[in-house]
């Protein structure tokens, strides 16, 4: 028999996306006669599909478990359809799992494993009415990515059900795409809700408290350009540093330090736990 082989649009590859259809297809089986092996003679007519974790290790998908197991054991071999003269079957890698909702296919695009093959499985009768069984040798080796692996800019569910989801994902790879360089996710965080903006270690967050945490990357600053209007108490942890002018209508609440270079103007409270300095002179310090 032919060596089995994995075919997408019409012509075999060897890289897939997970969302692609993918056709397995043992073609021009034949008994020794070179009589073909068709339906009607046929007791066992299958794949069995291994993937290799890395160049030493390799394991057989075992579909009853729903699991890899070592490519020792021999499990029942998943049914090949014939047609168009073709021993095949369809395979769609987006959201198929293991028992432990992990899942079947997923290469890592930075070691490129793990890889996956199969071989075909045929057992009949001849036209002498014996019995006969053969394997094919093992496919091309190929790679599956996981959905948006090999994509810079994709959505991502998780769990990839989009009735289970609980995150849903916008992102943004780098050249390379060894990683997400910006995102926009939408999660569920128990019986609430949190929407996070990220880039660069930055990240804004509304929470599902109804705050929103503003975090610069460490060294960096949280920047206001124009005008800052605040109706409420305004609360900070740290030093206070004003370049122009300060006006506080309401409270102001400053564990550390204030620092104006301008003018200052206060209609309410001004509550400050260290040194506060206008121009240079020292007005209160605690």
């Amino acid at each position: 028999m032919a060596t089995p082989e994995f075919i997408s649009d019409g012509q075999a590859a060897v890289q897939f996306n997970a969302e692609q259809s993918i056709d397995v297809q043992c073609a021009q089986v034949s008994f020794a006669d070179s009589s073909v092996f068709l339906p009607e003679n046929a007791s066992v007519f299958g794949f069995h599909l291994y993937r290799k974790l890395d160049a030493a290790t390799t394991q057989i998908w075992d579909e009853e478990q729903k699991s890899w197991q070592p490519e020792t054991q021999v499990p029942e071999p998943t049914t090949l359809a014939y047609k168009d003269d073709i021993w095949q079957m369809v395979i769609v890698p987006v959201g198929l799992t293991d028992h432990a909702d992990q899942s079947k296919f997923a290469t890592d695009l930075a070691t490129r494993y793990p890889k996956y093959f199969v071989r075909c499985v045929f057992e009949g009768t001849d036209a002498d009415g014996v019995t006969v069984k053969g394997f094919s040798s093992p496919s091309q080796e190929v790679e599956i990515y996981d959905a948006g692996a090999t994509q810079r800019a994709s959505l991502k569910m998780e769990p990839e059900d989009p009735i289970t989801a609980e995150e849903i994902r916008l992102f943004l790879k780098d050249a390379a795409l060894a990683a997400e360089q910006g995102t926009i996710a939408i999660r569920q965080q128990g019986a609430g809700f949190e929407i996070e903006v990220a880039v660069s270690g930055a990240n804004v967050l509304l929470n599902s408290a109804g705050d929103i945490v503003l975090t610069p990357q460490a060294g960096r600053q949280a920047q206001v350009v124009g005008d800052l209007s605040v109706s409420g108490n305004f609360y900070i942890s740290g030093n206070l540093d004003v370049v122009n002018d300060l006006n506080v209508g309401a409270s102001l609440m400053v564990q550390n330090g204030i620092t104006v270079s301008g003018v200052s103007a206060f209609n309410g409270n001004v509550a400050v736990q260290g040194v506060l300095t206008i121009n240079g002179v020292t007005v209160l310090a605690s």
